[in-house]
């Protein structure tokens, strides 16, 4: 999922290179600029919490799951 996540990020950021690269006028640039400063702080802001939860989730499933294999009576004992 993390994968995921990385090179959809990038992909937007190609996206946005190519705009740049191609925008027409100085408007478009302005707006194509404040775009892609946007998306990045929406990452940085709510993808990479997200994505750190996640992967402390999947660790703490392991970890019960380690457990009931471990602990055949019951896993909060």
């Amino acid at each position: 999922m993390q994968k995921m996540g990385v090179i959809g990020c990038f992909l937007m950021f190609v996206a946005g290179g190519i705009l740049l690269f191609y925008s027409p006028d100085n408007l478009s640039l302005i707006f194509t600029v404040i775009m892609l400063l946007s998306i990045a702080v929406g990452i940085a802001l709510g993808m990479v919490p997200a994505m750190r939860c996640t992967r402390g989730f999947l660790r703490a499933q392991k970890k019960i799951e380690r457990a009931r294999t471990v602990e055949s009576a019951s896993t909060w004992l």
